[in-house]
């Protein structure tokens, strides 16, 4: 019976020093893993992603490595904003990058890239002035259309030194606008502060904020994010593009 143990042992010690020599041969040649999947944005941003009909905690902008090869369908939803559907064709090991998708809404107006110049710009072609609810750039010098202009391109020392200013400082300009500097760095979903209930100003310098709420003439609401920068070739002067969502609901504060 001894000699039994003995040679059971002896077995179980050879087994486990094979079996630890194939454990460690094969840490030494891993298998290789890519990531698959989709990488999907959105305007406005924050908006819950469906994949194949099926709810996920995935929200704009996301990489979806879930996916598997094949084809899926990746629906954008929120309230308020239609469905957008988009079809995908995952491959192995290949990250797709979706264009920007753009929602639309019967209750907001999303526009732009949007181009306005400096106030000094003597460019005829070269507008300083914006109108949010109709997503238009007006030359501030257009007596026939400066009734719709709610704000513009006040000059700075730098392209950042700039500052949008409402309409109403200009003279014989009627809108007035106020506005609301933010930290956001893409248009989200979700709700503002509303005027009155934080200091709103008539002037804000674009060194300081990228993006702001605007709060119009009409007592709506929109949300405003400086997309790109740039200096005229030509005139040597300053221009701003804009992207916005518009609440065509007076009073509204949500997006």
């Amino acid at each position: 019976m001894k000699k039994q143990i003995l040679l059971g042992l002896f077995l179980l010690s050879f087994v486990s020093l094979f079996t630890v020599g194939c454990g460690s041969d094969s840490t030494t040649n891993p298998v290789e893993t890519t990531k698959q999947g989709a990488y999907v944005t959105s305007i406005p941003a924050g908006v819950a992603i469906v994949i194949d009909g099926r709810t996920t905690s995935y929200t704009t902008p996301a990489f979806i490595d879930t996916l598997s090869v094949g084809s899926h369908t990746i629906t954008l939803s929120r309230t308020n904003y239609d469905d957008l559907a988009i079809n995908v064709t995952t491959t192995s090991s290949k990250i797709d990058t979706l264009a920007t998708k753009t929602m639309t809404s019967s209750v907001y107006s999303i526009f732009g890239p949007v181009r306005i110049w400096v106030k000094s710009d003597p460019s005829t072609s070269h507008p300083s002035g914006l109108c949010l609810n109709n997503g238009q750039s007006y030359a501030i010098s257009d007596t026939t259309n400066k009734k719709y202009v709610d704000f513009y391109l006040a000059d700075g020392s730098t392209t950042a030194g700039d500052s949008v200013a409402s309409a109403v400082k200009l003279t014989n300009f009627d809108r007035t606008t106020f506005f609301y500097g933010t930290s956001e760095t893409e248009l989200k979903v979700g709700s503002v502060p509303a005027h009155g209930s934080v200091s709103y100003t008539q002037v804000l310098g674009l060194s300081t904020y990228k993006s702001f709420i605007v709060y119009d003439n009409e007592n709506n609401y929109s949300k405003v994010i400086v997309s790109d920068q740039g200096v005229d070739a030509t005139t040597s002067k300053n221009w701003v593009e804009f992207y916005w969502i518009y609440n065509t609901v007076s009073t509204s504060t949500t997006f």
